[in-house]
């Protein structure tokens, strides 16, 4: 399993590609993990994910900060106060779940990315 400094790297990377708009290394990235069973899923990307619905209060804040509030459809799960510093732009995110949202909440926003 790969982790620690490289996930952080490849993590910073794809966001650097959300703020450009565009890949950075390749015309098509492709993601390979496990679901919860253990079953191997592969995504792939041929266009940096334009929207994105994030599924706790870091990553909302995370791409509140970056400047990315242009790219999300929803957020789900505010596990912890909004910064005031981000508060009037997460207002307009549509809460989708005050918990984890069920398939069909994310299906109806036709999400290019889960975060």
């Amino acid at each position: 399993m790969i982790s620690g400094p490289f996930v952080q790297l490849l993590v910073g990377l794809a966001l650097l590609s959300l703020v450009t708009g565009r890949f950075l290394w390749a015309e098509t990235v492709v993601v390979q993990n496990f679901d919860y069973s253990g079953r191997q899923n592969t995504l792939t990307f041929t266009a940096v994910p334009a929207r994105v619905i994030t599924t706790n209060g870091a990553t909302t804040e995370l791409m509140l900060r970056l400047g990315l509030s242009g790219h999300l459809v929803g957020t789900a799960y505010l596990d912890n106060p909004v910064l005031e510093d981000v508060r009037t732009s997460y207002d307009r995110i549509p809460v989708l779940s005050p918990r984890y949202p069920n398939k069909e909440t994310v299906l109806a926003r036709e999400p290019d990315l889960l975060f």
